[in-house]
């Protein structure tokens, strides 16, 4: 069977069965739900399914699920009511067999009634390879629409895919510059470590073991060990006099708070230095230190001891305190000099 005799078969194949008759009959007057079509046929629903299942693309259902005729099935209800409405006289005429004393009216009555289902199923059949070419034309454009995204898609990830190409051009050669770069400091770095050791053995040979010490600060003198309670955001002060340059380095232990900060504050030389470091919990925070020279009253101190007079201001001042907002703090500082 062709293409062209399809709509043909599917009207025919339709129209032949009464039930499907009653069906397109009910259907052009209004939609119907299932067991609407059900009290009215008076069938099983099996077989009002089968019929409906024959129907094909004659009905179809609405969005509240209801079935109507479908552009198709009206041209077949509009044919079907063309050939019902010939006069029933001239159908028995049609179907007797007497042929040698057909009139010219039977005849024409005959050929008018082909004519008609040949209009009619042209009609159907020009209704529906319309929908069916509106449809391959409506799907064209938009497989067309989505070729050219993808086009535009391919594009601009070609353009990027330059652009990265570029990126990585330009970091291989920053690569390779920084390698070289590397490899000269690496070199010096060796040299100068090469020196150090030169020189630290003359040194060593030169000096007399106690100056030594202190020019490498490998003296050591720890001068606060204790534990602080403070209110919420507030610090504790602890003066010293230091006498040699060096560093300070303060252990914090056990702290009750994140928050718990070091600052070390000293004047010398016109320098005032001033910095701070937040330890929390547990951490080490170490500080740098160097002293005005030896004055007539450091050397009195030296030598006085601890009877020295407490109205000398110290020469460096460490604070230890916290930033919280409510709550106490409470902390173990260990304070070490080296010189």
């Amino acid at each position: 069977m062709s293409a062209n005799d399809e709509p043909y078969s599917t009207i025919f194949a339709s129209l032949k069965h009464p039930i499907r008759r009653s069906i397109l009959r009910m259907l052009s007057k209004k939609t119907m739900s299932f067991s609407e079509m059900l009290e009215v046929l008076g069938v099983s629903s099996s077989i009002l399914t089968y019929h409906l299942e024959n129907l094909g693309e004659l009905a179809g259902k609405t969005g509240d699920g209801k079935y109507r005729l479908s552009s198709f099935g009206e041209a077949a209800m509009a044919t079907m009511t063309k050939v019902e409405d010939i006069p029933a006289t001239a159908l028995q005429q049609s179907a007797e067999t007497k042929p040698k004393k057909m009139n010219n009216r039977s005849i024409a009555l005959a050929l008018g009634t082909i004519c008609i289902i040949l209009i009619a199923s042209l009609g159907v059949a020009m209704a529906y390879y319309t929908m069916t070419i509106n449809s391959k034309d409506a799907t064209i454009s938009k497989l067309n629409a989505t070729m050219a995204n993808e086009i535009n898609t391919i594009a601009s990830l070609n353009a990027n895919i330059t652009n990265l190409t570029n990126e990585r051009n330009q970091l291989q050669t920053w690569l390779d510059g920084n390698e070289t770069l590397l490899s000269q400091t690496q070199a010096n770095n060796t040299s100068l470590q090469n020196q150090n050791a030169n020189l630290t053995s003359e040194m060593e040979f030169i000096i007399n073991p106690t100056v030594a010490s202190i020019l490498f600060l490998n003296e050591s003198l720890v001068l606060y060990n204790q534990t602080i309670s403070q209110p919420a955001d507030s610090y504790t002060d602890i003066p010293f006099l230091a006498w040699n340059a060096g560093y300070f380095s303060v252990n914090v232990t056990s702290s009750t708070t994140e928050t718990t900060y070091v600052e070390t504050i000293w004047s010398a030389r016109g320098i005032n230095y001033n910095n701070t470091i937040t330890v929390g919990t547990n951490g080490t925070a170490v500080f740098p230190y160097v002293p005005e020279a030896p004055s007539t009253r450091e050397i009195l101190y030296l030598g006085a001891g601890p009877a020295a007079p407490p109205a000398w201001p110290p020469d460096i001042t460490i604070r230890v305190g916290n930033i919280n907002t409510v709550d106490n703090a409470t902390e173990t500082v260990t304070i070490t000099y080296y010189f």
